[in-house]
C-alpha cells in the first residue's frame, strides 16, 4: 500500500492492449488537459480488487493516449489505507476511485466502474466545470 506506479499491473498488460478507447473523446481530453494545466487525477486502487484489475488498465491506456501527465496512483489495502498517506480527505468507499481535481478542488470522480467508459466519464467531469 502507498504510492504506486503502473508497473504493478504488468499482469494486466493484455487488458491495456485490448482496450479500444474512443479516439474522438481521447482527442478532446487531450485538448482539455493541455489547456488546463491545473487538471490532475488521483487513482486509488487495490491489486486484490477485480474492478481495479478491469478499469485501471483502461485508465492507463486513456491517460497515455490523451497525454494526461498529472496522475498519482495510490495502492490501498483492504481497509482503504495507503501506508502513511492520509486518505481521510478523499473519503474512499470503493476501489478503484478516479478523482479528478482542478488544482486542489475535486471536480468529480469515477467510483468502481465507469457509467459509460473511462474516457466518456472523464470527459463529462472535465467539461461540466
Amino acid at each position: 500500500a502507498g504510492i504506486s506506479s503502473k508497473d504493478y499491473l504488468v499482469n494486466e498488460q493484455q487488458k491495456y492492449e485490448a482496450y479500444s478507447a474512443n479516439q474522438a473523446q481521447v482527442d478532446e481530453l487531450k485538448t482539455i488537459f493541455k489547456k488546463n494545466k491545473k487538471l490532475n487525477v488521483v487513482v486509488v486502487f487495490a491489486t486484490w480488487c477485480g474492478d481495479s484489475k478491469a478499469h485501471v488498465p483502461e485508465f492507463f491506456k486513456v491517460a497515455d493516449l490523451a497525454k494526461i501527465k498529472k496522475v498519482k496512483y495510490l495502492a490501498v489495502n483492504r481497509k482503504k489505507n495507503a501506508g502513511t498517506i492520509d486518505m481521510s480527505a478523499m473519503a474512499i468507499q470503493r476501489v478503484p476511485t478516479f478523482i479528478v481535481y482542478n488544482g486542489l478542488d475535486e471536480i468529480g470522480r469515477i467510483t468502481e466502474s465507469p457509467t459509460e467508459t473511462i474516457e466518456a466519464d472523464l470527459l463529462a467531469i472535465v467539461k461540466k466545470k
